[in-house]
Order: structure tokens, then C-alpha cells, then sequence
């Protein structure tokens, strides 16, 4: 034998990357195993070609990546060809998304009395070349010309003193017939490793089977399983957990057949789409399984086909105690239990209450994941909630979560600016009948912390959680948003208006549909056509207004088919201190600000006052709204003069990232960015997104900074503001920009077919999917 070492390995089916490995020649490390011959009769002399379904257990990962740790079931189709003692194969080795640009006959001879098909593998030698080994064919890979030689044999279960596995080659693939020449089985594992023509650079394996039957179409129906033998093990497989995996039942006949299958036990569920199952086709099998005790269960699965033919899958499952995380249960039947990453741990030591924390460090050393396990009854609707934190450093990690393998959170991105963040996870959700499984998970793509350049660890932490089970109803349903601070305003020219969204959550088995929203004070709501899915969160728009300072409360009320929820609202206002008119050319506009980081004003024109500030603490941002009315029977042009200065567009492998720089959305929809030294001007824009029709519109200049050392003045600067009032021409407007449907509400969020004398709400839906908001005054 001759031994073939990689450290990394990443040639898939359909995916290809340069390996960081070396290939050595070496003595043999394990023999072949003896093998005892008998006195048999010899096999019949064949010709011509046969068909055969290859079913294989590739070294594969979940995400298809070339994993000796990690075997997946695979499957193929061969042809053999038969002329006298020479065999040809076709489809040897699944080529999957490869194309060959010249492909070479493997070529093996049949032994009739000893039962075999033998094919030529020359082992590995360093300075071999490619016309020394069996070569399935070439192709291109990033432009180079690939030759791929078969290799046979079999990998060492432990890495050896580098790290790296060692596939021990033979020099022969020899596989073993059937009496009745219905099967071939492979006494090695065997597959493809690649080399650059020319220089034999290696270059990683394509595709390397560790176990592989042959077996040979019929005309009749024929079912055969894939993997036969399951086993599962190991710290997911727990009491209370949610076991999946999965069976390919292949009809390997010419002939469709329909299909039945029996179990030895009642604790596991079966789960695909039919019966039935074509000629040449698989059916995937889903197989999942909620352990109620602990110790080693055994399954037995038997599908039979329409003509008798059966395939058998025998399934151990090893299950352990579930890890006890109750001291962060708040209410409610909790289990948990881990995934095939590195685990959460109870800790004291973050907050003064037990937390479950996640504990992986490296990037390279996986995620870290906790799965909580719960069960709805028929019958009931559960309520599941939870809080916690993810505390890292923008963009090197975060955390996210998971509802029965679907992605409901994710703040990976979201920690934005350069120092050390804490964002709150905390969420609720509602779950229907069944079984299901909520797993958050910590990732990290570089840890700062443990190179020394943050003060913090990277980590996910949850507790607090809570399990409810109520009776199912029609209609039911939560707030999650009982109350609204609409902050702090400035009252310039123009009422002041704002506008922010509440949370329902329907509980409800029916759609949730919002009737009405009542008025209070300058506070309203939209009613909006849109019914919110059972389980789904819907967004209820409110909206203030007033044209006087002072403080303001009120309660709005939403009324849905579910009852009504009274909203709690806050607001306020003041008179706004700066004068910005300046700035403005032509045009009348009311202008508004930031509180915190105003808009300052100086000559003939308006800037950012963040300029060179610490934002290490996460980002801040500075900004200037200006608002303008159009006549009615009018339109109206926007202009303006803008200068961005500051640090360039970040390039990421091609893609632009955007940490410092502005950002200017016109009535809320229309947004550009500008980054580096850019004249952030209207000239940037479409013209046809510049004209307004009759309504209030908003312009809103906005400076976003992220670098705690900018470049440039760090800031935007604003001038030659500019409203140009004209007869309204419906032809200058884009089809981008025209209005495909309107909607007109009352104060009260009532919809009406068409204007009422006082203030009308307008939401209008344009061609592009925007929509925007405007108040009609009718006398």
C-alpha cells in the first residue's frame, strides 16, 4: 500500500477549492484483510452491458464538503460492458456538476472462477505523472486543465502526528460478484483525486466512497435502502430532543411501483411526500424520533413493493440523559438537549441569575448551540418566549435562532460600529400542534477578544424562558407593543409629524385581520387590508401630529377580529431653535432635526455635528429633514447642492460595505448612499424621483458614522435647497414612480372610497413596491 495524506480535503460534487495539502509515499500501514477461497463453481461468461444502481456512503458533510469524519449516503448509475474477459465502466464515480472536457475508458477484467472484476489502480509515488495512474478523464477547473486519477483504499480512522488522515492506497479495485450476478461490492473504498496537467500539482479529492454496492437493474420493481444500517449517537441524541435523519429509498427497477412500510415500534415517524415511487427514482424518507428515556433503542423498517421486493433499514439510537438547564425556565415543560456543536454551560458569574451561555471561542472551533425542545398537544396553541443577549464586535460575530431549522433571528451583522456591542435577542413566539425544536446558536468569525483587541468575550446568553399552552381559538392574539414613545419633536413651519409601528402577534388559528384604530388627541393609526397568518407578527403603523409644543400622552385603541388592544402613547414637542433658511434658493420649507446631534448651520449652508466624534461605542448619526407642501392641481421639483466627505466604500472580495458616509431617503422610500469624497447632489438622482405630486413630502439628509478615525471632514453639507412649484404633467413621471393603487383612510384608520372634508390619510402604492404616506386637508 501507499499511503496519500491531506490536512484539508475540498473537492465535492458540484463544488471545487484548491486543497492545502501534500501527497507522500510511506510504508504500509494495515494489510488487506486475508481472505479464505473455497471451491466454487465459476460464473457464466458475459457480453454486452449491464445497468447497475451504485449506492454508496461518500465522505460528505451536511453542507456537501469532502469530511473523512463524515459519511452521506450517495447514489449513481454505472454501465458495464462486457467483452469476453474485459470489463468498461461508465459512471464509475459520480462526476455530479463536472463536466469533462475529455473523459478515458476504465477498463477491469472479469474472473469468472474466482468471482471478481479487478481494475488497475496504480498507488501513489511521488513523480509519478499522469499517463502512471488510471485516469477517469480532464476538465477545467478556474482555467487550468485537471486530470483525475482513480485511487482505491481505505482511510486511516485517527490523523496521524500532523493532523492530516492518510488514505492507504492498493493498486487494485477489486470488486466481488454475486452468485447470481446481481450485486458488486467493492472490497475498498475508492473515488477521484485530482492533479494539475503539466506539473501534477495535487489538488484535493473530487469524490471518495468508503463503502459501495453495486446492484444490477431489472425490468420488475426492485427497492433498495440506503444507508441499511443507521446509528445514532452522541451529546444531540438526549431524552425530550427532536432526532432527524433521513432514509433514500430507491425503486431501482424500470418499473413504477407503489410501496408499503412496517416499523417494530410506534415512537418514530415516518415522513414523504407519496407511496410511490417511479422506475430509476429515490424517495427521501424523513425519519424523526422524540426520545421519552434514555439507554439504546433499536428500529427496524421494512418497505415492500408492489411485486414483494423489500429493503430493510435497521436504526440503534443511543439515548442520554438531556442536560439540565431548568434554572433558566421561567414557566412551563422544557426540555433540552445539544447539537453536533460545541454545547452551552450554566454560569453565575454573567448576571445574578443563572444564564445559559454559549461556550466556543475560535472561529475555527464551530459554533456553540442550545436546542429547547417543547410539544403542543392537538387541541392547544403554544406560547414560547425568551430573553438573552449577544455581546460582540461588529462584523466578527453574533448570534442566531432557529424554529424547527428555520431562521427567525439573526444579528450576525448587526453589531455596526467598532467597539464591543450587547444586543438583546428577546422574543416570543407562537407554536402549533406538534413537536418543535428552538435552538440558538453563537457565531464567531474572528475573536478580537482573544487576540487582544477587545476588552470583552464574544458570547450568546438566554434565560428566562417560558413555555405556554392555552386552547386553541379562532381568533386570538397578543400585543407586543403596549406602549409607543414617539420621542422628541421640534414644531417648525409645518405640523410636526412622526410615525412607528406596534406588534401583534396572532395566536389565533384564523387570520387576524385590524378593523379599526381609533383616534386620541394628535395620535391616529392605518388601518391596512393585509391579514396577519396564524402564528405571524403584523405591524400596526401609528401616527403623531400636532402643530402646538408641549407634552403629549393619549391611548389608541386597535381594534381586530380578536378584540381590541389599547396602545399607551407618548409624544412631545418644541419650538425649533435653529434657522436653516439660509440654506434654501426657492421653495418654502419646515425644517426638523435631531436632538441629540443636530444639524448645525453656518454661511449659506447646513452640515452634520458629528464630525470627528467617539462612536467606539456603536454608530451615530446626524440629520436634517426638510418638509414641503405641492399644491394641489401642482407638482413639485426638488433640488440641492450636497458634499459627502469621509471614509471611502469598504471592498470586501467585490462587495462594498458602508460604515461612514450619507444616506438620503425622500418620504421615506428613496435612498442613496454616498461614501468617500462624493457631491452627495440631486444630480445623483433620477429625475422622475425629484418630481413630487400634490401632498406633504420629506426630505431627509442623514450622516452615518460607524469609524471612530474617519477620513476626510467626516460630514455632510447641505446648500442650495430647492422646490420649483409647476402645472402638474402626469408624462414626467416615471413608471418607476407611478402611483398603481390608493388607499384613503380617516383619522380614525377608518377606509373610505374617496375624500371627506377635514384630514384624510393617503397611502399610496407605487409601481416599484414603495409606498408613502401623506394627510389631505379638504375644506
Amino acid at each position: 500500500m501507499k499511503k496519500l495524506f491531506t490536512l484539508i480535503v475540498l473537492f465535492t460534487v458540484g463544488q471545487m477549492c484548491n486543497a492545502q495539502s501534500h501527497l507522500l509515499s510511506g510504508k504500509v500501514m494495515k494489510a488487506e484483510t486475508e481472505r479464505h477461497t473455497v471451491q466454487v463453481q465459476r460464473l457464466p461468461k458475459m457480453e454486452g452491458n449491464m445497468d447497475f444502481w451504485v449506492s454508496a456512503m461518500a465522505y460528505w458533510d451536511e453542507y456537501g464538503w469532502f469530511d473523512v469524519n463524515s459519511l452521506t449516503p450517495a447514489s449513481t448509475q454505472a454501465t458495464l460492458t462486457f467483452n469476453g474477459n474485459e470489463v468498461t465502466f461508465d459512471g464509475i464515480i459520480d462526476m455530479g456538476n463536472f463536466q469533462l472536457t475529455t473523459k478515458n475508458e476504465i477498463k477491469g477484467q472479469y474472473d469468472a472462477e474466482a468471482k471478481t472484476i479487478t481494475i488497475s489502480t496504480p498507488e501513489y509515488e511521488h513523480g509519478k505523472g499522469m499517463d502512471d495512474f488510471c485516469v477517469l478523464g480532464t476538465m477545467l477547473y478556474y482555467g487550468s486543465p485537471i486530470y483525475l486519477a482513480v485511487f482505491a483504499g481505505d482511510f486511516s480512522e485517527e490523523p496521524d502526528e500532523t493532523g492530516q488522515y492518510v488514505l492507504e492506497t492498493v493498486d487494485k479495485l477489486v470488486f466481488d460478484v454475486s452468485e447470481d450476478f446481481m450485486t458488486l461490492t467493492p472490497r475498498t473504498g475508492y473515488g477521484c483525486y485530482g492533479f494539475t496537467v503539466g506539473d501534477n500539482r495535487n489538488q484535493g479529492f473530487l469524490n471518495f466512497y468508503k463503502t459501495a454496492r453495486y446492484d444490477r437493474r431489472t425490468d420488475a420493481p426492485h427497492l433498495i435502502a440506503s444507508p441499511e444500517q443507521i446509528v445514532l449517537a452522541g451529546p444531540a441524541v438526549t431524552v425530550g430532543a427532536t432526532i432527524k435523519t433521513k432514509i433514500k429509498l430507491t425503486n431501482i427497477g424500470y418499473q413504477e411501483t407503489w410501496f408499503t412500510c412496517t416499523q417494530n415500534r410506534n415512537d418514530v415517524d415516518l415522513l414523504y411526500p407519496n407511496e410511490f415511487v417511479e422506475g430509476g427514482n429515490t424517495e427521501e424518507i424523513l425519519v424523526y424520533l422524540y426520545p421519552s428515556e434514555a439507554g439504546t433503542h433499536e428500529y427496524e423498517f421494512t418497505f415492500t413493493a408492489e411485486n414483494g421486493s423489500t429493503a430493510v433499514v435497521k436504526m440503534t439510537v443511543v439515548v442520554g440523559e438531556a442536560p439540565d438547564f431548568s434554572t433558566i425556565v421561567k414557566k412551563g415543560d422544557i426540555a433540552f438537549s445539544f447539537t453536533d456543536d460545541l454545547p452551552f454551560v450554566l454560569s453565575n458569574n454573567i448576571a445574578e441569575f443563572p444564564v445559559a451561555v454559549s461556550t466556543n471561542e475560535m472561529e475555527n472551533g464551530g459554533k456553540s448551540s442550545l436546542v429547547a425542545n417543547v410539544k403542543v398537544p392537538a387541541g392547544k396553541v403554544g406560547v414560547f418566549s425568551w430573553k438573552g443577549m449577544s455581546e460582540c464586535q461588529h462584523p466578527n460575530g453574533g448570534c442566531y435562532v432557529q424554529l424547527d431549522g428555520v431562521q427567525i433571528v439573526n444579528n450576525v451583522y448587526e453589531h455596526q460600529g467598532e467597539g464591543f456591542l450587547r444586543l438583546p435577542i428577546d422574543d416570543v413566539i407562537v407554536l402549533g400542534e406538534g413537536n418543535h425544536e428552538i435552538t440558538f446558536s453563537n457565531m464567531i468569525n474572528m475573536n478580537s477578544y482573544l487576540y487582544g483587541y477587545c476588552s470583552d468575550p464574544f458570547r450568546t446568553y438566554v434565560y428566562d424562558l417560558s413555555f405556554e399552552l392555552q386552547d386553541a381559538e379562532a381568533n386570538s392574539a397578543m400585543l407586543l407593543t403596549p406602549t409607543l414613545d414617539f420621542g422628541r419633536h421640534y414644531l417648525d413651519k409645518l405640523p410636526s409629524q412622526d410615525h412607528a409601528s406596534v406588534t401583534l402577534l396572532n395566536v389565533g388559528t384564523e387570520p387576524l385581520q385590524v378593523t379599526a384604530v381609533s383616534t386620541d388627541g394628535p395620535f391616529a393609526g392605518v388601518v391596512t387590508a393585509e391579514a396577519i397568518p396564524f402564528t405571524n407578527k403584523g405591524e400596526v403603523i401609528l401616527t403623531f401630529e400636532s402643530a402646538e409644543t408641549g407634552e403629549f400622552n393619549g391611548n389608541v385603541t386597535i381594534s381586530t377580529t380578536a378584540g381590541d388592544f389599547t396602545v399607551n402613547c407618548a409624544a412631545s414637542c418644541e419650538k425649533l431653535p435653529y434657522d436653516y433658511t439660509p440654506i434654501v434658493v426657492e421653495g418654502d420649507f419646515s425644517f426638523n432635526t435631531d436632538f441629540t446631534y443636530p444639524f448645525k448651520q453656518e454661511s449659506d449652508y447646513a452640515y452634520s455635528s458629528t464630525s470627528y466624534m467617539d462612536c467606539s461605542n456603536g454608530k451615530i448619526v446626524s440629520w436634517l429633514e426638510a418638509d414641503f407642501v405641492v399644491p394641489e392641481g401642482m407638482e413639485g421639483t426638488l433640488s440641492w447642492t450636497g458634499v459627502n466627505s469621509s471614509e471611502d466604500w469598504f471592498n470586501f472580495m467585490g462587495n462594498k460595505s458602508f460604515n461612514d458616509g450619507t444616506r438620503i431617503k425622500l418620504d421615506d422610500t428613496v435612498v442613496r448612499e454616498f461614501c468617500g469624497n462624493d457631491p452627495a447632489s440631486s444630480t445623483a438622482f433620477e429625475p422622475s424621483e425629484l418630481v413630487f405630486a400634490s401632498g406633504r413630502h420629506k426630505a431627509r439628509f442623514e450622516y452615518e458614522k460607524m469609524l471612530s478615525a474617519p477620513k476626510g471632514e467626516d460630514l455632510f453639507r447641505l446648500s442650495n435647497l430647492k422646490l420649483v412649484l409647476g402645472t402638474s404633467d402626469v408624462n414626467k413621471v416615471s413608471t418607476e414612480s407611478q402611483v398603481v393603487r390608493i388607499e384613503i383612510f380617516t383619522t380614525s384608520g377608518e377606509q373610505i372610497g374617496s375624500m371627506r372634508k377635514g384630514v384624510n390619510l393617503v397611502r399610496k402604492t407605487h409601481a416599484d413596491g414603495s409606498v408613502t404616506m401623506s394627510k389631505v386637508v379638504v375644506r
